[in-house]
């Protein structure tokens, strides 16, 4: 006979765009905003908080995101 005891506990939940995203980042990097460079592919999610949040950003149109959309 098997005791098994799971816990299903959250301390932290990250996602984009957010602040305490970029604030970890750059505890864990050391590293400022300005010496950051958010890559991304969906406009929506990575270059929204690039720009929210003052983190230099580049678009790449390898992903959701396509030149079509900007025309």
């Amino acid at each position: 006979m098997f005791c098994v005891r799971v816990y299903n506990t959250v301390d932290d939940v990250i996602g984009k765009p957010s602040a305490y995203c970029i604030q970890k980042i750059q505890e864990h990097l050391y590293v400022s905003k300005e010496k950051c460079l958010i890559i991304g592919d969906r406009l929506e999610t990575d270059i929204l908080m690039g720009k929210s949040y003052n983190v230099p950003t580049c678009l790449v149109l390898t992903g959701i995101s396509a030149c079509t959309m900007f025309k």
